[in-house]
């Protein structure tokens, strides 16, 4: 998921497209809740993350902090597992 540069690492090209997907996905949500004037925060419901060990210590926080922030029904959980796992469950989906 990540190439060791240096001292720090950087997000594979694979998993930058991954991540670019998500960030869209939020964008549309956001969009069609505004479309519909619902308050955001008024719904209910359970995202699911499934995550290797470095992202979910890197990248997933601060991703959950950012979509919770205003939408206090929906809760988040989030699996964690080897990064071939991760591929296949998005496989599976």
């Amino acid at each position: 998921m990540f190439e060791r540069r240096g001292t720090g690492a950087i997000l594979a090209d694979a998993d930058r497209k991954s991540m670019q997907s998500a960030i869209r996905a939020i964008s549309d949500f956001d969009a069609l809740v505004s479309r519909f004037g619902l308050d955001p925060s008024a719904l209910p419901g359970v995202s699911k993350i499934t995550a290797s060990s470095t992202s979910a210590e890197y990248l997933v926080p601060a991703l959950v902090a950012e979509f919770t922030r205003e939408r206090t029904g929906i809760s988040v959980e989030v699996q964690l597992t080897d990064s071939a796992q991760v591929a296949r469950t998005l496989g599976d989906r």
